[in-house]
This record gives C-alpha cells, sequence and structure tokens, in this order.
C-alpha cells in the first residue's frame, strides 16, 4: 500500500507552501517585495529589504545570498512568510512584453511589490529575478514570475574604488562578416544597456579589413586595417568612451571595409 500522505501534498500554483519559509523583519515588509536574510534570531532567519545598489553584509550589499519574496506584509520586528518564487499580480506590467526581464531595484520603496521593476538599473548591481507572464494592468490580469532563490546577478558600471570590490563581468560578441568587400551590421534591440570597452578585427585572408563601431551613429571605436594575411588581428586604435553606452533597446552597428567572406569582428562590453 502507499503512503497516503503524498496524496494530500498539493502541488503549488501561484505559490508553494512547503517550500515557505517563517522569518522576522527587520523593518516593514509589503507583500510581494524581494527581501534578503540579514541575520537571525533564536531559530529564526531575519528578513530585510532587498536593495540592488545598497551597502550590506558581503560583497554585493542588501543583493546578497538567497533572495526571497514576501507572501504578505510583514511589520516591523514582527513575523511572516516569505516564498523562493511566487507569481505576482500586484504590479502593472501594462508597459511591458511577455518575456521582458524583472530587476531588483535600486529603491525598495514603500508598497507592494515596490522593489521589483523591469527597468535595468545601471550602475550597482544587476538583480534578475523574473520574467512578464502576463502584459496587462492589475486590473486586466497583469503578472509576473519570480524566481527569487534563483537570481542572477551582475556588476554593472564602473569598479569603485576600495577594497572588496567585485569586478564586472565582460560580455564579449563575437560576429560573422559574411561576403566580401564592405557591410554594415546592425545589433538591435540591446536587452539591456551596455558599455563598450574593446574591439578587434579578424582577417579571414589577406583582404586587410578594418572595423568602426558605433552606437547607431555616434563613433565608439575604430580598428585599422589587418595586415595582409589570413588571421591576423587588428585592434582599436580608438575607444571614444563618452560615445561607448548602448541604453537598453538600442544598436550597436559594426561596418567593415575591405574584406572576406571569413571575417570575424569580436566586440567587448560591460553591463552599463
Amino acid at each position: 500500500m502507499g503512503n497516503l500522505k503524498q496524496r494530500f501534498i498539493k502541488p503549488g500554483t501561484s505559490f508553494n507552501y512547503t517550500e515557505a519559509v517563517k522569518v522576522l523583519a527587520s523593518e516593514a515588509i509589503n507583500a510581494d517585495q524581494l527581501v534578503y536574510v540579514s541575520a537571525s534570531s533564536g531559530p529564526f532567519l531575519t528578513a530585510s529589504l532587498a536593495d540592488a545598489d545598497a551597502t550590506g553584509p558581503g560583497v554585493s550589499g542588501k543583493a546578497d545570498g538567497r533572495l526571497m519574496i514576501a507572501k504578505h506584509a510583514i511589520p516591523s520586528g514582527g513575523y511572516g512568510v516569505v516564498l523562493p518564487w511566487k507569481l505576482v499580480t500586484t504590479k502593472d506590467t501594462s508597459g511591458d512584453a511577455v518575456g521582458d526581464k524583472v530587476y531588483l531595484s535600486n529603491t525598495p520603496g514603500s508598497v507592494v511589490a515596490g522593489n521589483l521593476t523591469t527597468t535595468c538599473p545601471t550602475g550597482g548591481y544587476q538583480v534578475e529575478v523574473g520574467v512578464v507572464t502576463v502584459a496587462a494592468t492589475i486590473a486586466n490580469g497583469g503578472a509576473m514570475y519570480i524566481n527569487a532563490a534563483d537570481a542572477e546577478r551582475f556588476k554593472g558600471g564602473a569598479v569603485a574604488v576600495g577594497a572588496s570590490q567585485r569586478p564586472a563581468e565582460t560580455l564579449s560578441f563575437l560576429i560573422p562578416f559574411a561576403g566580401t568587400g564592405g557591410a554594415t551590421i546592425n545589433l538591435t534591440s540591446m536587452p539591456y544597456p551596455i558599455i563598450l570597452t574593446g574591439a578587434s578585427m579578424i582577417a579571414g585572408d589577406n583582404s586587410q579589413p578594418a572595423l568602426t563601431v558605433l552606437e547607431t551613429a555616434n563613433l565608439c571605436i575604430t580598428c585599422p586595417a589587418c595586415a595582409a594575411s589570413a588571421g591576423a588581428v587588428s585592434t582599436m586604435s580608438l575607444l571614444a568612451i563618452g560615445n561607448a553606452d548602448i541604453p537598453a533597446g538600442g544598436t550597436l552597428r559594426l561596418t567593415k571595409t575591405n574584406g572576406h567572406a571569413n571575417d570575424y569582428a569580436l566586440v567587448t562590453a560591460i553591463r552599463a
């Protein structure tokens, strides 16, 4: 005879109570706000509002460790329930699109779902916590899936001077340039803001390709012509750092002069 208890355990829908954690709140927390573990008190974890760019314990401050999301409002000094994941239906997503990323914001706020945003923060830490699942007003069923416990963290912007600084991760775009002669490639709709940091041109043969990289129409990087041999590499001779910011939704434009069907461009960047 099977274990009858298993038949009474219902699967989760918009959240799962079997994964819930009872915590002590160090400050007032609203429903659907992200929290982090800031301390402990007896057998209970102490939960505080998560904040992408605020200092706190650890390297990345109040975005450290395993994030969770409040099931309901918890008063300061009170006990409440937090969850590793939840379907949030308390935030207007009518200006977003299904599949848009959701981030931990730089300002926790004091409202329901106050530290969730679909605008990628710049500087500090960019913490991806979920996606929009229904693009609509709250009244019309707007929703986002928040997987707080499995957040992805990225460092954005210049690294501040000081101890224990986590470096920004490098993004790489390896781009094939098909066809001979000159060509232009537009990489449109950047999913998040970036800062260009470098570029190289890799020659497919001896046709000496050169490269320019632009933010839409603003010149950012120039790579001179490669040497006349297959596999020759030309690295940037100019980086106009003032033009190197490409916003979310922006266009990265690469233009090659001369060249071969097997040419490649390698562009590096960091998150803004």
